[in-house]
């Protein structure tokens, strides 16, 4: 059984017979001790969907323990115990009460993001809260609804989530924010140590955004608290541990991200991670202490079912992944989700992909500039076009020609194995491997033809129209796969591909 046989369909391998060796078996302790997922800026595609697929009479259509139960057990095959659950719109505790409970019974350790501390959703305090969420001029609102937080998950394995920032996932308002934070953390630790009648339990603080630079201009963590870093919101870690900063009883953990709503441009619509730069990452803050807690912002977590699995195996077990590891760790994959008959071909395509949409997340893809042009044509209104730099050339050496080139042959090798595969391992293919590279491949043709449309059209000539023509025709072909990827399997996916990801630079 794949992990991923209900959040990927894939067809579980029947076998004829199944042998064990007459060995011993000694598995050491994961390589992290808290391995996690983030469910994040959940709309519009996975809200959606479970508005969709999740409706209870009881408690409401939502994010109820019916949504979580599947969620669960993904990550306990996955070999994961820690989740900070979906927060954009939704609360667990609230929206269902059955939720930390079944939690607690899959043996899941529960947290709460980066911005909500002491096992609070941001949007209780919206709903519940009175007064403004400003520690300065708001405390004595504040403390007790972190403390009633924190009696809700006493009875719990939580690792509760300690600092503050502003509301919405926003920074502090101006002023001493370090002696503020330093504040802070002491009156929830003091909170804390109340409702556990003074036994320490396990917290996390992380550095996120301009909580990283305040610990960098000299803010104190207590030593038993995890100190979490953070990438810049692009995969690239921004800070390691210190030769100073090691021997904390609290360790380090990592929040990552394979997904982002912000600056300069969100990415969140389709998998676009690089395995080789996941690897070299996250093993470069294993070996420098990181090893505490590991957390991955996975967006929707369709369709980022890949490097899920990939980041979670390293956590796991980073001895067995080594630097030329991936291609291995692919061809395994693939052997599990569509037989080994067929895993030399999908994980060729499978990384060949990876390469080609590292390039360029396909939300940041620019068409032309018009630096040169000495045409008078009007502006779009989102910006003057001669502010943009084109990405690939329409121009020089033939690049765009070629980019759509390579997209154009990846697609045909990815048809050519999905027409050989059989009917019940076609719809896992189609999520994971064939719909992402046909839907890059179009937004390519939508951006490079537009650019040309508009070259031609300066130049007065007619070619402009059947570009102009094509764009339209693969905005069609985007609209199409949309639909076939949300309706496929009597419509089980709908609502999953809804996000965004054309001309738009925020969420």
């Amino acid at each position: 059984m794949s992990p991923w046989y209900y959040w990927a369909d894939v067809a579980p391998q029947r076998k004829d017979s199944i042998y064990a060796l007459r060995i011993p078996k000694i598995q050491p302790p994961p390589s992290v001790k808290y391995r996690g997922i983030f469910i994040n800026d959940e709309a519009p595609a996975l809200t959606g969907y479970i508005r969709n697929h999740f409706p209870n009479v009881e408690y409401g259509a939502g994010y109820n323990a019916d949504f979580y139960a599947t969620v669960f057990e993904l990550m306990l095959r996955l070999r994961s115990n820690y989740l900070w659950p979906a927060m954009w719109g939704s609360m667990f505790n609230y929206d269902d009460p059955r939720n930390q409970p079944l939690a607690d019974e899959y043996g899941i350790v529960m947290g709460t993001s980066h911005t909500e501390p002491l096992a609070c959703a941001t949007k209780e305090w919206g709903n519940f809260g009175q007064g403004a969420w400003d520690w300065r001029t708001n405390n004595e609102s504040i403390k007790p609804f972190l403390r009633h937080c924190a009696e809700r998950a006493k009875p719990y394995e939580t690792l509760y989530t300690m600092g503050m920032r502003g509301y919405d996932d926003t920074a502090l308002s101006p002023g001493t924010e370090i002696d503020l934070l330093e504040e802070i953390v002491a009156a929830q630790r003091k909170i804390l140590s109340d409702v556990n009648d003074g036994k320490l339990v396990p917290q996390v603080w992380t550095l996120y955004e301009e909580v990283m630079d305040y610990y960098t201009q000299g803010m104190e963590v207590p030593d038993d608290i995890i100190l979490m870093f953070a990438d810049d919101n692009w995969g690239n870690i921004r800070r390691m541990p210190m030769a100073n900063e090691t021997g904390r009883s609290g360790s380090f953990g990592m929040y990552y991200h394979f997904d982002l709503v912000g600056d300069p441009r969100a990415h969140k619509w389709i998998n676009t991670q690089q395995l080789e730069r996941t690897w070299q990452q996250m093993h470069t803050a294993y070996e420098r202490g990181i090893d505490a807690l590991w957390v991955v912002n996975v967006g929707d977590l369709k369709p980022q079912e890949i490097p899920i699995n990939y980041f979670l195996d390293l956590a796991y077990d980073i001895d067995l992944h080594g630097p030329d590891s991936v291609s291995k760790w692919l061809n395994q994959w693939a052997a599990r989700e569509f037989g080994e008959q067929f895993a030399d071909e999908a994980a060729a395509i499978t990384h060949n992909f990876t390469f080609l949409t590292n390039r360029r997340v396909p939300e940041a893809l620019d068409g032309m500039s018009l630096q040169k042009s000495t045409a008078s044509i009007p502006e779009p209104s989102l910006g003057s076009s001669a502010q943009r730099p084109e990405t690939y050339s329409i121009l020089n050496y033939g690049e765009a020609e070629r980019v759509l080139a390579e997209w154009h042959d990846l697609a045909e090798a990815a048809q050519s194995l999905y027409d050989r595969l059989s009917e019940s391992t076609r719809p896992s293919f189609f999520q994971m491997i064939l719909h992402p590279i046909k839907a890059i491949g179009a937004v390519h043709e939508i951006v490079i033809g537009a650019a040309q449309n508009r070259m031609y059209a300066e130049q007065g000539r007619n070619m402009a129209n059947v570009k102009a023509d094509h764009v339209m025709e693969m905005f069609d072909v985007d609209n199409q796969l949309m639909e076939e990827y949300n309706g496929q399997l009597d419509g089980k996916w709908n609502g999953i591909m809804d996000q965004t990801h054309l001309g738009y630079t925020y969420w």
